[in-house]
């Protein structure tokens, strides 16, 4: 979500995990954060799965994010 910049203030993002609703709002000092967050990042890469490896499925989409040095 951070490197989303379509996400707009006060928009709302939901999921549903283990059966239970959650809701993220996405507020003015949150945006702030975001921007300078980003501004600390300058490449993110996702992480390739290794469930052919391990046999363990993915929990989360893993990424490996390269800082401004």
């Amino acid at each position: 979500m951070v490197m989303n910049n379509a996400l707009e203030t006060n928009e709302t993002v939901q999921w549903i995990e283990d059966g239970r609703i959650w809701t993220y709002v996405h507020d003015r000092e949150m945006q702030q954060f975001c921007t300078k967050a980003r501004a600390l990042i300058s490449a993110v890469y996702d992480v390739p799965s290794l469930y052919r490896e391990s046999g363990i499925g993915p929990t989360s989409a893993m990424k490996y994010v390269e800082l401004v040095p």
